[in-house]
């Protein structure tokens, strides 16, 4: 009963929301109760802070790991991108609600980058899938376009995953928000 609700209120997300692309990278996982898995580091999964209003003059304390923040997107061709993040929610935009996993910081000790995850790392990759995005991340095309349904809310949902057609105007775009290859 449980499970059938938890499917049933993804379901309402994907219904609800509004389908976007976002630009990842993967990582292949293996759990002995999920089996094969597939990690996705998304391009707006590590975002520079001088995207937060006010950013110059934030110290150390002003972020704390697990700080709820709102990332807005804008389209950039076929995947979205990180605008702006504010901590309280936009009014009119599409955005991402995030949680703040990790706080890097300059020489200064000022914040500069954020890492923040959504609730749509992980993929559940099935079959000819599972081996299309493993062998992904061993090509020269490392990316992923992740197809995510995002709420009013900002709440996400991962959908499908698939191989991009990346560009490297795609990959310069990313700027500090491209991962090298977790190990």
């Amino acid at each position: 009963m449980l499970l059938a609700g938890m499917g049933i209120w993804k379901q309402s997300i994907v219904w609800r929301g509004r389908e976007i692309a976002l630009e990842a990278r993967s990582t292949a996982m293996w759990d002995p109760i999920r089996g094969d898995y597939i990690l996705l580091d998304y391009s707006v999964g590590r975002l520079p802070v001088s995207l937060l209003r006010d950013s110059d003059r934030l110290t150390k304390h002003d972020l704390k790991l697990g700080d709820t923040l709102f990332v807005q997107l804008e389209q950039d061709g076929s995947f979205w991108r990180a605008k702006h993040i504010t901590s309280t929610k936009p009014d009119r935009s599409c955005f991402l609600k995030g949680r703040v996993e990790n706080i890097e910081f300059d020489e200064a000790g000022k914040p500069s980058v954020l890492r923040m995850t959504y609730g749509i790392e992980a993929w559940l990759a099935a079959g000819s899938e599972r081996s299309m995005l493993k062998s992904a991340q061993k090509s020269l095309n490392p990316f992923i376009e992740a197809t995510v349904s995002v709420t009013p809310d900002g709440v996400a949902v991962l959908s499908r995953a698939r191989v991009a057609a990346s560009t490297a105007q795609s990959r310069n775009k990313m700027g500090v928000t491209t991962l090298p290859s977790q190990e």
